[in-house]
């Protein structure tokens, strides 16, 4: 046969969904992985929901399902699944203090902030290293308006968090947005140059490209000249224009695109987008076809300059945006351009939606200087 390595190459090419195990277990993880990979995303949560019935400490069923719910856009019911399996860990179990970090995401995303912080330090004081803890407390902070406090909080913390390679560049993310809401663009910068900007061309994780490319155009939006050279490091972007793995990645893409000047891909990632969202069979289609390419081409209208276009596009969708997935403080990039867009709009009945734009941000994201500055700059651009 060829050895134990083409045994298993062969067994895989005559049947890709072969499960090798027979416990109730392992199947229904096998069958939730197959619905995800098919593109049934809801249906998947779902089966790790029902697992996690049965076997409340299947560790690799709780982060499945966290990572499931947060990509479908619905933590809440992450949630009250968490709520629901805690009662059955104890502190001998291996891995138990993992579960505060996790529980801890849930409730800051679930707008539980108190609850959140109060899991997310038990977890650290279990364990220092769980970065995912760290990141859920830099959340908390963001959230709260607690800027200086977030910043500090992550250099405090640096050498404990950034062990955990397929978070760290995330965590530095938080730490860059801490100080882009304090106007210290430079500090934000030497961030992207020395721990973002190379990242994803190492790892290959989309999550890196997400905060690259977020990153730069969090600063763009602020004024910053970040260059050309800086948005040319997100490289190999050409290789996913087909892959749709989620509306977010394909926004994340087309920016960096644009600002990279590469017009040929940027093209084919619209064209690509169009005819995948036509697609019946997965929900990612479904969810790109009614809020993935209007929210793209309103993002890619303002890249352009077309202000009025890009509200025509986003103001629409600025109450579903939470269904394209991520996280309050990643979508927070969707509801800055929109303000941006208003404020920078000719068309009266555009610039007059910007300051309650403003202030239903600063209901989701308290103490927020960033949000100063849209009123501020508002009150300027409109009394000229």
């Amino acid at each position: 046969m060829g050895g134990f390595e083409n045994s298993c190459k062969k067994l895989a090419e005559s049947d890709p969904e072969a499960i090798l195990s027979r416990n109730d277990r392992e199947k229904r993880h096998a069958k939730a992985a197959i619905l995800w990979g098919r593109g049934k995303h809801h249906e998947a949560s779902g089966v790790w929901d029902r697992l996690l019935d049965d076997y409340p400490t299947d560790l690799m069923a709780v982060r499945f399902a966290q990572d499931a719910h947060f990509f479908n856009g619905t933590l809440r019911t992450n949630l009250a699944t968490l709520d629901k399996i805690l009662p059955f860990w104890t502190p001998d179990m291996p891995c138990y203090s993992f579960l505060f970090g996790i529980h801890a995401f849930a409730l800051e995303e679930s707008g539980k902030y108190v609850e959140a912080e109060k899991a997310g330090r038990e977890a650290l004081k279990l364990n220092r290293f769980d970065c995912w803890a760290s990141h859920a407390l830099a959340h908390v902070m963001e959230m709260g308006g607690r800027h200086k406090e977030g910043r500090d909080f992550m250099y405090k913390t640096e050498d404990d968090w950034k062990r955990g390679w397929m978070l760290s560049t995330h965590n530095y993310w938080h730490t860059a947005v801490f100080h882009i809401e304090h106007a210290e663009y430079e500090s934000a910068l030497d961030i992207f140059d020395k721990e973002v900007g190379h990242r994803f061309n190492r790892t290959n994780m989309l999550l890196d490209m997400h905060d690259a490319s977020s990153l730069l155009w969090r600063l763009e939006l602020e004024g910053v000249n970040v260059g050309k050279e800086r948005w040319d490091k997100i490289k190999r972007l050409g290789e996913l224009v087909d892959t749709h793995s989620t509306v977010f990645t394909d926004v994340h893409i087309g920016l960096a695109l644009c600002r990279q000047e590469d017009w040929e891909t940027e093209k084919k990632l619209r064209d690509s987008l169009e005819m995948y969202s036509g697609l019946l069979s997965e929900d990612n289609a479904e969810i790109s076809r009614t809020i993935g390419v209007p929210l793209y081409d309103g993002m890619l209208h303002f890249a352009r300059g077309k202000y009025d276009e890009a509200v025509q596009k986003m103001y629409p969708l600025r109450r579903y945006v939470i269904k394209i997935g991520g996280s309050h403080a990643q979508r927070d990039v969707f509801a800055q351009t929109l303000i941006q867009a208003c404020i920078l709009s000719e068309n009266e009945e555009n610039w007059k939606l910007a300051p309650g734009l403003i202030r239903e941000r600063d209901m989701i994201k308290t103490n927020s200087h960033l949000g100063q500055r849209l009123a501020d700059k508002y009150r300027i651009v409109h009394s000229m």
